[in-house]
């Protein structure tokens, strides 16, 4: 029995690593897709402070008030929900071509990452170990380190920057998926 709960505390922590790099990933694409998102919008490139206004006041409304949210939905619900959103958001920054749109976007972009962030670092406080909460931020730099060279990579292979953000969205709920607990 001990031997399962060990078997199933890895997974946790696993799962736990993935969805931080899958946090991350979006965070790097950006640096890379702006001046291309920027062109395709017809906005200067400095209208990437709006973007990231919105972006942060997203993250503020639901990273603060997580610990309600918590009282009122299981912690998967959350997982999900905030999964699906953050997987909207990104493809409609890869597809929509205007720039109100984008900009509610990343809101709620701001917004799902926020309750993704503070809802595992909740649970992952009341069950690992400090070293395994450091860990799982160094995972969200590994994610974010990753996003540029993604959007690179596609760009050697003569992709457009919206592939990048297509395939990171598809990948968000597919993590949300493996994160029942």
């Amino acid at each position: 029995m001990e031997r399962r709960q060990g078997k199933h505390q890895v997974l946790l922590i696993l799962i736990s690593y993935l969805a931080f790099i899958s946090l991350g990933l979006p965070d790097g694409l950006l640096g890379v897709g702006w001046p291309f998102m920027s062109q395709r919008l017809s906005v200067p490139l400095d209208s990437l402070g709006i973007l990231l206004i919105a972006f942060v006041a997203g993250y503020l409304s639901t990273s603060t008030t997580s610990g309600k949210i918590l009282t009122v939905m299981p912690l998967g619900l959350i997982l999900a929900l905030s999964c699906c959103i953050t997987g909207l958001s990104l493809l409609t920054y890869a597809l929509s071509g205007s720039w109100f749109l984008v900009i509610i976007a990343s809101f709620f972009l701001g917004s799902g990452g926020g309750a993704i962030d503070t809802s595992i670092n909740v649970f992952a406080a009341s069950r690992f170990s400090p070293s395994v909460i450091n860990w799982l931020h160094g995972f969200y730099g590994i994610g974010a380190t990753a996003g540029p060279f993604l959007m690179t990579w596609l760009f050697v292979r003569d992709q457009e920057w919206y592939h990048g953000y297509i395939f990171v969205s598809v990948q968000l709920p597919d993590a949300a998926s493996q994160q029942r607990t």
